[in-house]
Parts: C-alpha cells; structure tokens; sequence
C-alpha cells in the first residue's frame, strides 16, 4: 500500500509546543523508513515494451537496463524486475546500487534469455531467478563490493570464459541451474561462503567449481560428465563436499587448500 512521507514543516523558532510537533514528525519519519524497507517496487520489462514507458505492469520497459537504472531511485525498499518472455540483447550492469534486495524474475529459464552477461559491482544482494544467460565471455560476474548472491532456475550456456565469476563477495547460493562454460563453469576468489546445490556442469576445460584466495566452499548433488577435468580446483580456501553423482577427474588443491568429505 502506497505511503506518503513525512515533509518537514517547522522553520520558525522553538517553542516547547513546537519541540513536541518535530518529535512526533521524527516519529512518523521513522515509521516512513520502516515501511519503505518492507516495500518491494516492481518493474516490467517486455521485447514488446518502450524505455519511455513508466515500467509499470501494463506500461513496460523494453530493456533490462532501463529498469535497472530506475532501480537507483530506491533506496530503503527492496525491487523486483519482472521480465517478459522473450530474447534480451546486451549486457546488465548494476553499479552502487543503494536498495538492499534487487531481483530479476524471468518468466522460465528455458524461454526469457538474456545474450550477454549480468555484471555486478557494489551492491547488497542481487537474486537472479528464471532466466538462461547465453553466449559471451561469462554469465555473472563481480569483483567488487558485491555482498550476497542468489542463483536459482537459471541457464548459463556458451559462455567462453566462467558461467559464474565472483571476487571478494560475502556470501553465494547457486541452486537448481545448468552451467555451460568453456573455463570453469564457477570461480571464486576470497568469497566468504559459497554454496552450490543441484548443479549441473557441462563443457569445462579448466576445472567445475575452483575457489582460491582464501574462500570457504560447500557442494552438493552436482551432475554432468565433464571428462579428465577436475570437478573442484581448491587453493589456499577450504571445501566441503557433500553428494554428488558427476562424471569427472579428480580434484585438485594447492596452497594448503584442503578438502573435506
């Protein structure tokens, strides 16, 4: 339910009555903050859309740019881009983003495609859901300031370099996706805790999950037969591994990287 925020009225000088109607609109501001924070604004996005459009439901934008950059405007309040079925060229970048939930909401996975990659630096916690990435050098990417990411029901497919690539990153989830890359289909450097379910792995050269650099690591029920490639590269970070069923080589660590079963 929409709210209207406090305006602050007072300009003249104080006087005790004046003293207890600033009090009571400080009050109401906070109450505003907290609402704000409980809000999630939406945003549409459609191939059918315009970016002059308002982003509303029936008024969508075209690209996913757009909604993104309207997203800066909020600042308490958490956002979800709902995106249309369709084909969606270019890449997403997301930059000091001050909200501290942004969510991509694709229609399904196997028919809302982005061809290009989602690129993340400074922001709180990014959600991607129902969406396939194809084509370019990765899928999603962050080496700065980025500190929780979700990945669920997501396609990443012919990707040159690493279906997912993150650098000094607080927390990751990747559940219940497909990733094909040429690289590695996960790289992470200093990420404080990655945990990666019912992943699937297909097409990597260099290895399926490496962590470095002092990350901590946990995976389970990964599929997928990826040859003689290392299913886990792990150097100076730790992992633990729960059960999975890939088709692999065997795994690797350096720099008293350990491994646990």
């Amino acid at each position: 339910m929409p709210y209207t925020k406090t305006i602050w009225t007072e300009s003249t000088g104080i006087t005790p009555a004046r003293l207890n109607n600033l009090e009571t609109q400080y009050e109401k501001a906070m109450e505003d903050a907290v609402t704000e924070a409980k809000q999630m604004v939406q945003y549409y996005v459609a191939t059918t859309g315009n970016d002059n459009n308002s982003g509303a439901s029936g008024s969508p934008f075209k690209t996913i740019q757009r909604a993104v950059n309207e997203a800066y405007k909020t600042i308490a309040g958490r956002v979800r881009i709902n995106i249309a079925p369709g084909t969606y060229t270019g890449d997403v970048e997301i930059e000091n983003l001050m909200c501290p939930l942004i969510e991509f909401f694709g229609d399904d996975e196997t028919n809302t495609t982005i061809v290009g990659n989602i690129d993340i630096a400074n922001a709180q916690w990014v959600r991607i859901f129902r969406l396939k990435l194809r084509d370019g050098a990765y899928g999603i990417i962050s080496s700065n300031g980025l500190h929780k990411l979700t990945v669920d029901d997501v396609i990443i497919d012919n990707k040159t370099i690493a279906g997912i690539y993150l650098a000094n990153v607080e927390m990751v989830e990747v559940g219940s996706t497909s990733i094909n890359a040429n690289g590695h289909a996960i790289e992470c450097r200093t990420v404080g805790n990655l945990r990666v379910n019912n992943v699937q792995i297909s097409g990597v050269q260099a290895s399926g999950v490496r962590i470095s650099e002092g990350s901590f690591a946990y995976t389970s029920g990964l599929t997928g037969n990826i040859g003689s490639v290392p299913v886990h590269s792990v150097h100076a970070s730790l992992l633990i591994k729960g059960s999975s069923t890939i088709t692999g080589g065997a795994d690797t660590k350096s720099d008293v990287g350990q491994i646990f079963e």
